[in-house]
C-alpha cells in the first residue's frame, strides 16, 4: 500500500477544512436568505394586513358610535363625522383588497373582504335610512309647530268671541237659557283647548324620552276632541265663529296626522338603530378576525425568522 506523503496529507486536510467551511457558509447564507425572505414577508404582507385590519376595526367602532349618536340626537355634526369615517373605511378597504390581490397567501384577508363589502354596503344603507327618518321627524316637528300655531290662534279667537258675547248677553239681560247655552259653548271650546294641550305635551314628552307609546296615548285625546267639535258646531250660529271652529278642527287633524307620522318614523328609527348595531358589530368582527390572523402570522413568522438567524449564528 502506497503511503501518502506529508504534503498530500496536509493538502487533503486543508481541502476538507475548506469544504466544511464552504458547507457551513452555504448553510448560513441559506438561513440568512430565508430570514431575509421571511422579514420581507413580514414587512410587505403580514404587518400591513394586521395594520389595515386594525384601522378598519377602530374606524367601524367610531362610525357606529357617530351614527348611533346621530340617531339619538338628530345632530348633523354626528352624521358628518360618520360620513368622514366611512370615507376612511373605504380607502382602507381598497388598500386591503389591493394587498389581498397582490399576495395570494393572504387567504383569510381575501375571504373576509368578500364578507366585509356587502356588510359595509348594508351599514351605509342603514345610515341613509337613519338620515331619512331623522329628516321626517325634523319636518314633522316643523309641521306640528305650524299646526299648533294655527290651532291656538283659531281656538283662542273662538273663546274670546264667546266671552265677549257672553258679557254682552249678561249686560243686555237675556234669558237664563241663552246664557247657559253660551256658557256651555265656552266650556266646550275650553275643553278642546285643554285636550289639545295634553296631546301636544304627549308629543313633546314622547320625543324627549324617545318613547312612541307616549305619543300613542296622546293621540287618544283627538277622539274626544272630535266629539266636542261636532257638538260645538251644532251650537254655533255666527259665521265667524263657525269658520274659526272649522279651521281649529282642520289644524287639529293636521296635528294628529303629523303625530301619527312622527310616531311611525320614531318606531322605524329605533328598528334601524338596532339593525345598525348588529351590522356594525358584524363589520367589527370581520375586521377583528383579519387583525387577529395578521397578528398570528406576524408572531409565527417572526419566531421562524428568529430560529433561522439563530441557526445562522451557530
Amino acid at each position: 500500500m502506497k503511503i501518502m506523503s506529508l504534503g498530500k496529507k496536509i493538502a487533503l486536510g486543508f481541502g476538507c477544512l475548506i469544504a466544511i467551511s464552504c458547507l457551513l457558509g452555504g448553510i448560513a447564507i441559506y438561513n440568512m436568505k430565508s430570514a431575509e425572505s421571511i422579514a420581507n414577508r413580514l414587512a410587505s404582507e403580514f404587518v400591513p394586513e394586521s395594520a389595515v385590519a386594525g384601522i378598519l376595526e377602530s374606524s367601524m367602532s367610531s362610525a357606529q358610535l357617530a351614527i348611533l349618536s346621530y340617531g339619538f340626537t338628530g345632530e348633523n355634526s354626528y352624521l358628518n363625522e360618520a360620513h368622514k369615517i366611512l370615507d376612511k373605511v373605504h380607502l382602507n378597504q381598497v388598500s386591503a383588497q389591493k394587498l389581498a390581490d397582490e399576495y395570494p397567501d393572504l387567504v383569510k384577508l381575501k375571504e373576509q373582504l368578500k364578507e366585509f363589502a356587502p356588510q359595509l354596503k348594508r351599514f351605509e344603507d342603514l345610515v341613509a335610512q337613519t338620515e331619512l327618518m331623522n329628516k321626517q321627524i325634523s319636518d314633522g316637528r316643523n309641521e306640528l309647530n305650524k299646526a299648533a300655531a294655527e290651532f291656538s290662534s283659531n281656538i283662542e279667537g273662538l273663546i274670546t268671541s264667546q266671552n265677549i258675547n257672553f258679557q254682552k248677553e249678561i249686560q243686555s239681560g237675556v234669558e237664563a237659557a241663552k246664557l247657559q247655552e253660551r256658557r256651555e259653548n265656552l266650556v266646550l271650546a275650553t275643553d278642546v283647548s285643554r285636550l289639545a294641550s295634553i296631546a301636544r305635551l304627549a308629543a313633546f314628552k314622547s320625543q324627549a324620552l324617545r318613547d312612541p307609546s307616549i305619543m300613542e296615548d296622546g293621540l287618544k285625546n283627538f277622539e274626544e276632541m272630535d266629539s266636542k267639535f261636532d257638538l260645538l258646531l251644532t251650537r254655533l250660529h255666527l259665521p265667524d265663529d263657525i269658520s274659526r271652529l272649522n279651521n281649529t278642527k282642520v289644524h287639529a287633524h293636521l296635528y294628529r296626522d303629523t303625530m301619527k307620522k312622527m310616531m311611525a318614523s320614531s318606531i322605524a328609527l329605533a328598528d334601524i338603530g338596532n339593525d345598525s348595531i348588529q351590522a356594525g358589530e358584524r363589520l367589527r368582527d370581520d375586521a377583528s378576525s383579519i387583525h387577529q390572523t395578521g397578528m398570528k402570522s406576524t408572531v409565527d413568522t417572526s419566531q421562524n425568522s428568529s430560529r433561522k438567524l439563530s441557526a445562522s449564528s451557530w
